[in-house]
């Protein structure tokens, strides 16, 4: 049987409280964030049958694949959550840059979060305008 793919945008990050925050580079979620995951832990109501899980590299995206999915994570141990770069935002705006890669390895492997890094680069995270 094919696989089911469920798409899932990120929860409310500090850019966007307004246009100010734009220029917080790779912004993290708010509270209202926080709340939005546990609501989306909540009623998603296919944590059971979920094999894989995929974010783009924004910190937004992460937390939200981490928080909302973590029925998943906690059935499975060994799951690491797949970063592809592909998935990001496309403005040059600061808040739509993500982190460098060994910051993002060291920011989540210090919370013992295992992260699939197999599609990223070193140069993933520089737009041109």
């Amino acid at each position: 049987m094919p696989p089911k793919i469920h798409f899932v945008r990120h929860v409310q990050g500090v850019h966007n409280l307004g246009h100010e925050f734009w220029y917080v580079t790779d912004p993290q979620i708010t509270d209202k964030g926080k709340a939005q995951c546990a609501q989306l832990r909540e009623d998603f109501p296919r944590h059971s049958s979920i094999e894989m899980v995929v974010a783009s590299p924004l910190r937004r995206a992460i937390h939200t694949a981490l928080e909302g999915f973590s029925p998943v994570f906690e059935r499975c141990p060994d799951l690491k959550l797949v970063l592809n770069p592909d998935l990001q935002e496309t403005s040059d705006f600061p808040c739509d840059i993500g982190s460098d890669v060994a910051a993002l390895r060291k920011e989540f492997e210090e919370n013992s979060v295992s992260l699939d890094l197999d599609l990223m680069n070193d140069s993933w995270n520089q737009k041109a305008s």
